[in-house]
């Protein structure tokens, strides 16, 4: 790791966290994909999106834990005898209480030799004309209720882990509405756009 962290954690150091571990993008699929091999395609398709923005506008080290076929990178591993990234991975998902997280994080970032872990997720809708319909009739009725409550519900964010700590140190979530017009690359570029460059690796103790 390029990174030790601070008696006391500024708001704005996320960028000290120079290699990041892109954990497998989550999709909250709601009816959008008719077999989970779509699913999965269009997950990897988001990583690629977000792994090149922050390599290429960001400055950081991203460390893919699966390949463009869907393959877990076990030689991403630090030490031999650690676990697979798989088993890590379902490690961090069973682990549901707060007071155990960082615990994990700790574990998955050690383990892959990174300074933090990014975790991706996405709900994607599938709206029939219907159903479009039928939300702008209510929009009408209710005084653009329903629109408000679209407005104001995330449906991608981003959240960034300490390896050092296991903590939050950062996160950004979008709402369904504010990126509506926009391509996929530009909606999920998005999500990092007012967030830190990384810090060269040189000025980094």
């Amino acid at each position: 790791m390029t990174y030790e962290a601070p008696l006391v954690r500024r708001a704005d150091s996320v960028g000290k966290l120079r290699r990041l571990a892109l954990m497998p993008l989550e999709i909250i699929n709601k009816g959008k994909y008719d077999s989970p091999k779509d699913q999965v395609a269009a997950a990897q398709s988001y990583e690629d999106i977000c792994a090149n923005f922050l390599t290429r506008d960001k400055g950081y080290e991203i460390a893919r834990v699966r390949d463009a076929d869907g393959k877990w990178q076990n030689d991403l591993l630090d030490k031999s005898e650690n676990s697979s990234i798989q088993e890590l991975y379902r490690e961090w998902h069973k682990e549901k209480a707060e007071k155990h997280t960082a615990s994990v994080i700790q574990k998955i970032g050690r383990a892959l030799n990174v300074d933090g872990v990014l975790v991706v997720r996405i709900t994607e809708r599938k709206m029939s004309l219907a159903e479009g319909g039928l939300w702008a009739c209510l929009n009408i009725a209710l005084l653009n209720i329903p629109l408000f409550y679209l407005m104001i519900s995330a449906d991608k964010g981003a959240w960034i882990y300490e390896t050092a700590t296991g903590r939050l140190v950062w996160y950004e979530e979008r709402s369904a509405i504010a990126d509506e017009r926009s391509p996929i690359t530009v909606s999920l570029s998005s999500l990092f756009r007012d967030m830190e460059n990384a810090v060269p690796r040189q000025l980094i103790k």
